[in-house]
């Protein structure tokens, strides 16, 4: 009897210690699980961040393409303007040129006139 007891006891042994080894590696596969999931979840968190980082910056690429087609429909029209006042220049210059020449030409003519002694009335022609 003292003999089954020993075995028996022997045998509770081997079983606790059965027991204890196979809780462990449970534990130890379910930790590696956890640990895998936790890393999945990091990355699918830096993912999510990069992506709507990605998103952020498409969206302001937006904003800066609008303001800079508005700045282009501005620079036309500003040179639209430049345009029309160098037009509006060449002509006032070229009417300006004509009345110094006609003015040249009157003067020339006056002065022609007087030293031929046949001086008409001095009336000033504008």
């Amino acid at each position: 009897m003292a003999e089954e007891r020993f075995n028996v006891s022997d045998q509770l042994a081997k079983l606790k210690y059965q027991l204890e080894y196979e809780k462990k590696c449970d534990m130890d596969s379910r930790i590696k699980e956890l640990e895998s999931s936790i890393s999945t979840m990091e990355n699918n968190l830096k993912n999510k961040k990069a992506a709507e980082e990605i998103g952020k910056l498409k969206e302001e690429i937006k904003e800066w393409k609008v303001k800079s087609d508005e700045c282009e429909k501005e620079m036309q029209e500003w040179k639209k303007q430049a345009s029309g006042a160098i037009t509006n220049i060449s002509k006032l210059s070229r009417q300006i040129n004509i009345k110094v020449v006609w003015d040249f030409l009157v003067l020339q003519i006056r002065w022609t006139l007087i030293r031929s002694s046949q001086a008409p009335p001095l009336i000033l022609m504008t």
